[in-house]
């Protein structure tokens, strides 16, 4: 994974002055040998001028604010803008693009039904039937803000990651731990040129499966239903399935759901409970939000 070529284009570069200051502007377009790479890598890979380089023939004219855009999967297109700054200024301190990623941590709490308890026995009664209505527990989740400023802000952009997981790690958080549940930008006019003060909200859920490995935001739902497999194949190789019923003489189908074990037999009593986990959400790669996290 590597960035193969840094050119700058032309006729970009434009250097401009009058009585108040000196800014200049190049643009350059980052090649990438695999598709979606890190936005911010784009910005600091090398060939492309970083913070605080000179403008080329002007040695006080320097870096001082940086903007990526992905043109194409393996493409990207870096503007540098150059402006005049004062012996000991400090970037951070004058430029808010210069400025890092603020996060700040809190808490969303919910109720949702539980079907197990804390050891993964199935809550319900002796006989093995869930209560009706189901018992609710509280359950809560960290909400993690980022807050970025931004000289461009682009919905399109930003919109794909709209209710997305995570498919990588993000924050020292394990794949599918993580949801966008919110993206909002405002557009800061006070300072010149203006930017876009931007916040995305990502609620990271801590959910397990029955042997403790990580699901996140996959859904885990208990093995149960009406048709259970009868042993025997349809001609197609499929298992072939019959309404469950119960042990009476004669047998009579079943009005409950019955539990199922992972090969579709009904589930023998005192065996442990069967789930089934489904990723129900669009997956992205969140390094790509170029927030510098």
């Amino acid at each position: 994974m590597a960035f193969t070529s840094v050119t700058e284009k032309y006729p970009t570069p434009r250097h401009e002055k009058d009585s108040d200051r000196r800014s200049g502007r190049r643009v350059f377009t980052v090649h990438s040998d695999t598709d979606n790479q890190n936005l911010v890598d784009a910005e600091e890979a090398q060939g492309v001028p970083s913070h605080g380089q000179s403008y080329p023939g002007d040695f006080n004219l320097q870096v001082t604010r940086k903007s990526t855009r992905q043109i194409t999967k393996r493409a990207f297109e870096v503007t540098v803008l150059y402006s005049a700054r004062q012996d000991g200024e400090n970037p951070e301190e004058t430029d808010p693009l210069a400025q890092p990623a603020q996060i700040s941590y809190s808490a969303v709490y919910y109720q949702e039904p539980a079907d197990v308890d804390v050891d993964g026995a199935q809550i319900g009664t002796v006989n093995g039937e869930p209560f009706d209505p189901p018992i609710m527990i509280d359950q809560a989740d960290m909400l993690v803000s980022i807050t970025r400023n931004l000289a461009e802000f682009l919905p399109t952009t930003l919109s794909k990651y709209m209710n997305t997981i995570n498919s990588d790690w993000f924050l020292n958080f394990t794949p599918h731990q993580l949801r966008i549940v919110g993206i909002r930008a405002d557009k800061v006019t006070t300072a010149q040129p203006f930017y876009y003060r931007v916040t995305v909200d990502i609620q990271a859920k801590n959910t397990f499966d029955e042997i403790g490995n990580p699901i996140g935001w996959d859904k885990r739902i208990l093995h149960q239903g009406f048709r259970v497999w009868n042993l025997e194949f349809n001609d197609d190789g499929s298992p072939k399935t019959v309404h469950a019923t119960d042990d009476g003489t004669p047998p009579k189908r079943v009005t409950e759901p019955v539990l199922l074990r992972d090969n579709g037999l009904e589930l023998v009593p005192g065996m442990p409970n069967d789930f089934r986990t489904f990723q129900v959400y669009r997956e992205e790669v969140f390094a790509t939000m170029n927030f510098g996290v």
